[in-house]
């Protein structure tokens, strides 16, 4: 592995835009701050940039780090992405935590917050707070039964696979948003927001293709004994509430947060209410020491 900024900073909390090679491939990722670790994953279809207002009411007190995951923002997919699986994505955490030894804060939204949950159980002996905004644990649907909402979600990432290798690229893309934020909302979004998203449907089918045969139950989770704080809209899909609501009666320390009058896409559509929240599951954990689960709050 090896880094290079691209670009320098403008003053002590400035932020850089780096790169690495993780396994021989180029991440792009933000890092702004000084101070413990925060580390923001941002969900499908989008890119680091949905964070900007949380790493500036951040960073003067923490170093905060945000990837752009594969095939999102400025992070390009690899050209060969045959046999990619979701460990590719977990390298790029493993990758920005080797930069340092010191405990840190986990932040993840949609498939960046399953990936940042899986990440947990590795690194769970450095972790001061997990916060999870509906993270996209579908297989959990499957687990516990729950036939229509499985169905709901399976049929989701069936069509857009399928309408990604048919090269409908456009199609997929429709189909997906529609059903995020309503195919109303897609229409009227802007251009210049519309097509970043539009570049990352390929990548969002490679997604979809990794939620359908991921295997993890609930079960797995059961000895985190991290502090974490589960967020969702109180308007969003029945398919992500009922995980956020599996992963409640679960995790040991989970504390339930509604956002209201959000969906799914809380953090861009409602960041000041969320970011209130990961702010002070970070703040009232800054103190914790990582190995005593006992005092996770």
């Amino acid at each position: 592995m090896s880094h290079n900024t691209n670009g320098s900073a403008r003053g002590a909390g400035a932020a850089e835009t780096k790169t690495l090679r993780v396994n021989g491939k180029m991440v792009a990722y933000t890092d702004q701050g000084h101070g413990q670790t925060v580390l923001l994953l941002h969900c499908n279809g989008s890119s680091r940039r949905q964070w900007h207002k949380l790493i500036d009411r951040l960073s003067s007190k923490y170093r905060v780090l945000a990837p752009d995951i594969y095939g999102h923002g400025d992070t390009p997919f690899p050209q060969s992405p045959g046999g990619f699986t979701e460990n590719d994505e977990i390298a790029i955490i493993d990758a920005l935590l080797r930069q340092t030894k010191e405990p840190f804060h986990l932040v993840g939204h949609s498939y960046g917050g399953a990936i940042a949950l899986r990440s947990a159980l590795t690194w769970k002996n450095r972790l001061l707070s997990l916060t999870l905004i509906e993270p996209a644990l579908f297989e959990l649907l499957r687990e516990a039964r729950e036939a229509d909402l499985w169905k709901d979600i399976a049929d989701l990432a069936g069509g857009h696979i399928s309408l990604v290798e048919a090269g409908e690229v456009e199609a997929a893309g429709d189909l997906f948003m529609s059903y995020w934020i309503g195919a109303e909302n897609w229409r009227a979004m802007p251009p210049d927001h519309r097509d970043p998203i539009k570049r990352s449907i390929p990548a969002v089918a490679i997604a979809w293709e990794i939620i359908l045969r991921q295997k993890s139950e609930l079960a797995d989770y059961a000895s985190l004994g991290v502090p974490t704080t589960l967020l969702m809209g109180s308007e969003t899909k029945k398919t992500c509430r009922r995980v956020v609501e599996l992963l409640g009666s679960k995790l040991p320390h989970a504390n339930l947060v509604s956002i209201q009058g959000a969906g799914h896409m809380s953090p861009i559509t409602h960041p000041d209410p969320v970011n209130a929240v990961i702010e002070a599951n970070i703040v009232r954990n800054s103190n914790r020491k990582p190995s005593d689960r006992r005092k996770a709050a």
